[in-house]
């Protein structure tokens, strides 16, 4: 698992060293949300997003490094620590093949630049996206509490049971925006696909951040009750 992250990092790069000898030295870098040209410029300038996915695999690493640190602290964390940092290698495969597969995308557009080749950039955007959440949303209720990733609030943080619960939740809805990302872009226009895919996301985030303060009253109330010597009712 550990090379295959360290490889997943090093694709778009890969794949852009390949594309560049069949692209033309000028070449359309940016479109608008109806695939329409907006920028033209270098070929080199493609470097741009695999350098983007090499900085995001630092911050997994740094990411990676302070689950270990923390893993030391004691044994409940140790454990703690081997599970998420699995899951984070999960995310970080996930994420690169998602660039990955834009990079190839946007290459594969710009060799086609002079032919008359519909451009569905957002919808493409939007499918991959989708793809991508539903990964992560799946990957989500395996995290453990941290200070790293998974849906961290204060009311989630609160103890074991609010975590898994909140990020439970957060992963459900987190897949059903992708889903909904996905149907979008396949039924709707190209220029609706982000729009779909950002309302499905920001839902998403709210209805987790409700969920996860209804799961922290209710287990803030347990506690208390259990330090008063009160057994509460069950929910």
């Amino acid at each position: 698992m550990k090379l295959l992250t360290r490889l997943s990092v090093f694709l778009p790069l890969a794949v852009t060293l390949v594309w560049l000898q069949f692209l033309p030295e000028r070449v359309p870098l940016r479109y608008d949300f109806s695939g329409v040209v907006d920028h033209w410029g270098s070929k080199w300038e493609n470097f741009l997003l695999p350098g983007i996915v090499l900085l995001l695999g630092a911050l997994f690493w740094l990411a990676d490094c302070q689950l270990r640190r923390s893993a030391k602290e004691n044994e409940q964390k140790s454990a703690y620590g081997a599970t998420n940092r699995k899951v984070l290698r999960v995310i970080m495969i996930a994420t690169a093949l998602f660039f990955t597969g834009f990079q190839a995308f946007l290459l594969h557009q710009q060799a086609q630049a002079g032919a008359a080749v519909p451009l569905q950039i957002s919808a493409f955007t939007a499918i991959g996206m989708g793809v991508l959440f539903i990964v992560l949303g799946n990957v989500m209720p395996k995290s453990r509490r941290n200070s790293v990733m998974g849906l961290r609030c204060a009311w989630s943080q609160y103890n074991d049971v609010t975590w898994q619960r909140s990020n439970r939740f957060g992963g459900i809805v987190l897949a059903a925006s992708g889903l909904v990302s996905i149907v979008g872009a396949r039924l709707g226009a190209d220029a609706q696909a982000i729009p779909i895919m950002l309302t499905a996301l920001l839902l998403a985030l709210v209805l987790s951040l409700i969920y996860a303060r209804r799961v922290f009253l209710r287990e803030r109330e347990k506690v208390e009750a259990q330090k008063g010597g009160i057994v509460p009712p069950e929910a």
